[in-house]
């Protein structure tokens, strides 16, 4: 975007903001900045509700890691997902999770989803978990963050469904408590969409040592889930 107009380019994104987080955006776009937690951990994004080629997770992903640059001192806070469907827009329902980086691999290595690869998470890494909430309906400008070990939830609104300029913040609230405390706020129920989750690796599901088919393994716990269960159930990496 420039002087208000869209200029035509090969990309299939467009940004509209500042012109340094922009030069930092198409860098990590393009592979010539290291990552955020390059090094010291590896980053994984669950989306609930994105659909089929949907290009949701590879630019949050991205812009992830301009919030997370202190040199770009325009943009910060949290990133916000809308994907738009049939019927209207509606904000995404992901988790944001941190595992630890692979045993063995240098700083510059880059991970292929073929790499036989069992991720595991420490306490300092689960203490990253961040989920982004949604209402059910389409076209409501309303949306929570929630971050999983200090039980503390974000909710971002406006007047009358309109820009979202204020915050409320709640503490101390379990993630089953999440769905109650915001229609309590709200006065009314808005069927609002969770997929709470964080990186674990004690308990029964400890990740296997020796993976023998290719692909990588996750382990988390998932803290709540509103989403009704598909009809057939699948894994993919």
């Amino acid at each position: 975007m420039a002087d208000g107009k869209r200029v035509s380019t090969l990309s299939k994104t467009q940004w509209i903001g500042d012109h340094s987080a922009y030069r930092s955006f198409r860098a990590w776009e393009l592979k010539q900045k290291p990552k955020t937690e390059q090094g010291r951990a590896i980053n994984a994004v669950v989306f609930a509700d994105d659909m089929p080629s949907s290009p949701a997770s590879d630019l949050f992903s991205i812009m992830r890691h301009v919030v997370a640059d202190r040199l770009v001192s325009t943009a910060g806070g949290f990133v916000t997902v809308v994907s738009n469907f049939e019927n209207g827009f509606r904000f995404s329902a992901y988790s944001d999770m941190l595992f630890d980086w692979p045993e063995g691999r240098p700083a510059d290595y880059n991970l292929a989803l073929s790499d036989k690869i069992a991720f595991t998470a420490t306490d300092e890494n689960a203490s990253f978990a961040v989920a982004q909430v949604s209402p059910g309906f389409m076209g409501t400008n309303l949306v929570a963050y929630y971050f999983t070990r200090s039980r503390r939830l974000f909710f971002f609104y406006g007047e009358g469904n309109g820009l979202a300029d204020r915050c409320q913040v709640f503490r101390d609230v379990p993630a089953t408590s999440i769905y109650d405390t915001l229609n309590g706020f709200l006065c009314a129920d808005l069927k609002w969409l969770l997929l709470i989750t964080s990186p674990h690796s004690s308990g029964p599901y400890r990740p296997s040592p020796n993976i023998k088919t290719p692909g990588v393994q996750l382990s988390w716990f998932t803290e709540a889930n509103t989403f009704p269960a598909p009809l057939k159930s699948t894994l993919s990496p």
